[in-house]
């Protein structure tokens, strides 16, 4: 079995691993993406927060697993936020949503170059 050297932490991951990682992180942001698209046009909507949320937890996981450790500690912030909204604690407004679209761009860009080994 193959093992490539990851970036961030600089973890060495088994092959067959990474690339399970990989495409279910690109799953999960696919599914934030449309979560956020959703709650763009329906911002009193519960549902696309409670996906965007289990999303966000499942890539938290994923990254702690394969040992990307500051991927998973940036999206346990991003849970957080999150979880903030979903007690309506917080309230959506277009800046809440275009911040939360930008922390999924910048987490795809860190799986990419963590993927890269960069």
């Amino acid at each position: 079995m193959g093992h490539q050297k990851v970036g961030l932490a600089n973890v060495i991951i088994p092959d067959e691993l990474l690339q399970i990682f990989l495409m279910e992180t690109d799953d999960l942001l696919k599914l934030a993406e449309a979560s956020l698209l959703t709650l763009e046009s329906s911002p009193q909507a519960a549902a696309p927060i409670d996906e965007l949320f289990r999303s966000i937890h499942t890539l938290k996981s994923s990254a702690a697993m394969v040992g990307l450790v500051p991927l998973s500690e940036y999206a346990h912030y991003l849970e957080n936020l999150l979880d903030r909204l979903r007690s309506q604690k917080l309230a959506i407004s277009k800046n809440l949503i275009t911040f939360l679209s930008d922390t999924v761009d910048h987490i795809r860009f860190v799986v990419e170059q963590a993927a890269a080994g960069t």
